[in-house]
């Protein structure tokens, strides 16, 4: 028979590492989605000159469809997998897109509103994180 003490603990010590292996799981699905992004900003410039802007913007397209859809599909699934890699997927679109729109606007755009238009992708983008963080703390406050 086993005494109690030991039975407590090794249950003690399994609620640990699960609550590590949680934190871990947690951690890599927020964490991934920039190394996705980091990874593919780097061949931003290859894609761009290899399919032509255009192409390559709508190629990239895919890469949005795929993310979503295995996050989209978690539920039915080893979800904390599907979860990562959706991000990661997710990333890899978001850093090429980040590269590659500003490229193109910058191409098309009159030369006297080049770097104006330029600039404006991500001076977009940043506002639009601004808004999600005012409407957060906004929900916040009234529950």
């Amino acid at each position: 028979m086993v005494s109690p003490t030991v039975v407590g603990q090794d249950v003690g010590k399994s609620v640990t590492s699960s609550h590590h292996i949680l934190t871990l799981y947690w951690s890599l699905s927020v964490s991934i989605f920039a190394v996705g992004g980091m990874i593919s900003s780097f061949t931003v410039g290859w894609i761009g000159d290899k399919l032509g802007r255009v192409k390559a913007m709508l190629a990239v397209n895919v890469l949005s469809i795929t993310g979503n859809l295995l996050m989209g599909l978690a539920k039915f699934g080893p979800s904390h997998i599907l979860i990562i890699a959706g991000r990661a997927i997710t990333g890899l679109y978001c850093g090429l897109s980040s590269g590659l729109v500003p490229m193109y606007v910058g191409e098309i755009s009159p030369t006297a509103l080049r770097g104006a238009l330029g600039t404006l992708h991500q001076l977009a983008t940043v506002t639009g994180i601004l808004i999600s963080q005012v409407c957060k703390s906004v929900h916040r406050s009234t529950e």
